[in-house]
């Protein structure tokens, strides 16, 4: 998990806030959520296409990792609020395997068989590979994309 401050949590903090005093229709807090949750559609590419330019390609073990699965989470909460984005790789190699530990490689490690037998050996990678999309490529995209979804629902409570 990354943590990047961002000034627009608070903004959130208070268009929610003002929403829960409108009443129950969670209309305007759930497009503001959309709305953000569009805004990290490019730090979500950016991630994938730089595991497939960090990762080692030999074996495609860069083009599997890219295939993981990157989510936003938006928390919308008066205390919780802000943006989380992860990222999570089931086994396919239809063993049951456990799943794929994409912090761990993150970190610059990861662990291999050899032509698919025990032992497991180390390797070291380079490190950063989702971090550093997030932080270096997306940080701006991010707080531009959280300002523009709670001022248009700021709007929204506004002109009612």
């Amino acid at each position: 998990m990354v943590a990047i401050r961002v000034t627009g949590a608070r903004e959130i903090a208070l268009v929610a806030a003002a929403c829960r005093r409108i009443g129950p229709s969670r209309v305007i807090v759930n497009t503001m959520a959309k709305e953000i949750r569009r805004g990290t559609k490019p730090i979500r590419t950016a991630i994938k296409a730089r595991a497939v330019q960090i990762l080692p390609s030999s074996g495609g073990f860069g083009r599997y990792v890219a295939a993981a699965r990157i989510t936003t989470l938006v928390r919308r909460g008066a205390t919780t609020a802000g943006v989380l984005i992860r990222g999570a790789r089931k086994d396919t190699s239809g063993r049951g395997g456990p799943a794929v530990d994409l912090r761990r490689i993150d970190l610059g490690s990861t662990r291999h068989l050899s032509w698919g037998r025990p032992p497991w050996h180390p390797q070291t990678l380079r490190p950063g590979f989702f971090t550093d999309a997030v932080t270096e490529e997306g940080r701006d995209q991010l707080e531009r994309a959280v300002i523009e979804a709670a001022e248009a629902a700021a709007r929204e409570i506004v002109n009612g």
